[in-house]
């Protein structure tokens, strides 16, 4: 697998792991290298951005890069300039190469680097930014369907909390969820974005469509409708390995019953 190919694939775990716990937002997660870009990191009751002097961002590039792109001591960090704006963090600097980049604010009080926030995100080159990778989910239901008991805003904030780009909650026969969501989130400052979304069945069609995937999954999303399949494992799990012929003709089998095609679900796509 190419250096290239391998760090994309890097990136669907990045962008579920790269705000830490102290941030509430942080965007961009993904930048085009060699260039410059405005990094925002966002808090919620930060005591320390009262304090920049006891703050520090250090900057490290995985390819052992300075921002300027000249060689750098391998895991080394460089300290770059910021600016606070109430709540928020801003940073610019210029992102060398196609790869991973990570931000990390420290509370240098004592002379110690303590970690208050951490960031990861990714630089790619024009070919592969082009095809927009970026993540999100087109599928739930909220409490304005058969979903949890979750407004839509909140399903959509969850998505950006593990690290999802857009999102849109999508209820049967009913568009208030995602309505209420693009409205709450019209009013964030973020780059997540709500779309509007509706799961139409249309009177008296009973469209169905044959689901395959398999157990596990590396999201935990509160509201999930499939968590019996996608929060266990293979000792509690009844699976059967089929081939793509044998799934071909167990959808065409099902078409008396309306089954329209197959669509894998249940899963996350790193896992299956």
């Amino acid at each position: 697998m190419s250096k290239k190919l391998k760090l994309l694939c890097s990136l669907w775990f990045l962008v579920c792991a790269s705000l830490s716990a102290a941030l509430t937002d942080a965007w961009p997660q993904m930048v085009r290298a060699d260039q410059s870009a405005t990094i925002t990191m966002v808090f919620e009751n930060e005591p320390l951005l009262e304090k920049p002097e006891r703050l520090a961002l250090l900057y490290l590039n995985d390819d052992g890069l300075r921002s300027d792109g000249q060689p750098f001591q391998y895991g080394v960090r460089e300290t770059i300039p910021f600016v606070i704006e109430g709540n928020t963090i801003k940073a610019t600097l210029r992102f060398p190469g196609e790869t991973i980049h990570t931000l990390t604010l420290v509370d240098t009080n004592n002379k110690k680097e303590t970690p208050v926030a951490v960031f990861k995100l990714y630089s790619l080159k024009p070919d592969f930014f082009a095809l927009r990778p970026f993540k999100g989910n087109f599928h739930m239901h909220s409490q304005f369907s058969d979903g949890a008991e979750k407004t839509g805003s909140i399903m959509v904030a969850t998505c950006r909390k593990f690290g999802q780009d857009f999102a849109s909650e999508s209820d049967h026969n009913a568009y208030a969820g995602s309505e209420e969501a693009m409205a709450f989130f019209h009013h964030v400052p973020t780059d997540m974005k709500a779309y509007p979304g509706e799961e139409v069945h249309s009177q008296g069609n009973s469209v169905h469509i044959l689901s395959v995937g398999s157990f596990g999954c590396n999201l935990s999303c509160p509201f999930c409708q499939n968590h019996r399949i996608s929060m266990t494992d293979a000792g509690h799990s009844v699976t059967k390995d089929v081939n793509p012929y044998q799934l071909l003709d167990a959808a065409k089998e099902a078409r008396s019953a309306g089954n329209i095609g197959v669509a894998f679900t249940y899963n996350e796509p790193l896992i299956g």
